[in-house]
């Protein structure tokens, strides 16, 4: 097939044009290959998929949900062994520093340990509350209720106290 040495709008056209330089039709069919599309990149399972460069927060998905984790091991801990709130309390902080940045991929600053320390200390509070807040309330309904409690705690370890008269 020949190239048409003139356009339909009577311009005369220079050899293998595409297109007419002066009304812009095309001049023959253009054979358009399509590219395969690239195929999808794979993720790995381990990264997040969404990633935070923020520090730190109660509005941090992940702080979140390492600092309660952390908090409900350290919680459990402290009621298990006595006085080990000076021990297990401190350490969920680092604790959680350490599990927050694996998680993440993000190294913290002194200050954002700091927050998800704070984040675990809090939760662990909030633990603790409820849990002294649920065994306080089923002691008052029993009966003779939380002073009938105390005096029977008082006396096994003082011992009997003398009634009055």
């Amino acid at each position: 097939m020949g190239m048409p040495e003139f356009c339909t709008c009577g311009a005369e056209l220079p050899p293998d044009s595409r297109f007419c330089h002066k009304c812009g039709k095309p001049q023959r069919e253009e054979i358009v290959v399509e590219q395969p599309p690239p195929p999808p990149s794979a993720i790995p399972a381990a990264m997040p998929t969404q990633i935070w460069h923020e520090a730190p927060s109660f509005h941090h998905p992940v702080a979140v949900r390492v600092g309660l984790f952390v908090a409900c091991i350290a919680t459990f801990l402290c009621l298990a062994v006595p006085f080990g709130f000076v021990v297990w309390l401190p350490s969920a902080g680092f604790i959680s520093v350490y599990l927050f940045s694996r998680r993440t991929g993000q190294s913290l600053s002194i200050r954002n340990g700091a927050r998800m320390g704070w984040i675990s200390g809090i939760l662990s509070f909030l633990i603790i509350t409820v849990l002294f807040t649920i065994i306080a309330v089923a002691l008052a309904n029993r009966p003779g209720g939380l002073p009938e409690f105390f005096s029977r705690a008082d006396e096994r370890t003082v011992g009997p106290q003398p009634g009055p008269g």
